[in-house]
């Protein structure tokens, strides 16, 4: 492709799939209707989201291999892949596809075990989610050779790839929103949504024992009166 907007084409799911951006950007956007609506905390829902999407995309890149697309360029590499151009005859490349696997398998684990722990505010993880998979990208989209491009546009004599573009965008977004946020902002773990929903279930599980207790007393003074009434009685 040129680079120019086919509009016909860019409604044609029947041919071809959604771009993963395409689809982070209009879930972003669902997620964003949704928290409005129900009264919810955008933030705390996408830090929870960013998981399910590291995860997804972890396992979705393998069907790229299953149908041999979205490989890089040719290599030696030890781990290089071999793609058959005919019954005979093949060529060896980089497999993109295990890169952005290994890539976002490492970044959810970051999130469970480092990100979360220490989280400050609600967005944290959905800031390191873009960053760390928007650095990925940028590098392993340099090496494939499917890449949609941005118009005519080049950069130092090279084309533009739209999805490293976009990376690089993201990273930069979310970089700085991390540094703001980090070095420049005071946080109250009680803002957290985590802990104000833990701070809640400790309260109700405080008041219950006080509530059980009235109730076992007018149960209580309940029997001793059936009891009175029925000695006056008989």
């Amino acid at each position: 492709a040129d680079g120019g907007l086919d509009w016909g084409s860019m409604i044609a799911v029947w041919d071809g799939g959604l771009a993963i951006y395409g689809a982070v950007i209009m879930g972003f956007v669902v997620a964003v209707l949704y928290t409005r609506k129900k009264k919810l905390k955008l933030w705390a829902m996408t830090d929870l989201c960013a998981m399910g999407l590291l995860i997804g995309q972890s396992i979705g890149r393998w069907g790229n291999f299953v149908n041999r697309e979205a490989f890089g360029v040719q290599t030696t590499l030890p781990w290089r892949m071999r793609l058959w151009t005919s019954a005979y005859q093949y060529i060896e490349v980089h497999p993109t596809f295990f890169y952005e696997s290994l890539w976002n398998l490492i970044g959810l684990l970051l999130v469970v075990f480092v990100i979360t722990k220490g989280r400050r505010f609600d967005g944290e993880n959905t800031c390191f989610y873009f960053l760390w998979y928007g650095l990925g990208r940028a590098w392993i989209e340099s090496l494939r050779t499917d890449s949609l491009y941005l118009f005519d546009w080049t950069f130092m004599g090279s084309p533009i790839r739209v999805s490293q573009a976009l990376s690089i965008v993201l990273v930069v977004v979310s970089a700085c929103m991390m540094v703001v946020n980090l070095c420049f902002r005071r946080h109250d773990p009680a803002d957290l949504l985590v802990n104000q929903v833990a701070a809640r279930e400790a309260a109700a599980l405080e008041e219950a024992p006080e509530e059980l207790e009235i109730l076992d007393t007018a149960e209580h003074r309940t029997d001793e009166q059936e009891e009175t009434d029925d000695g006056s009685e008989n």
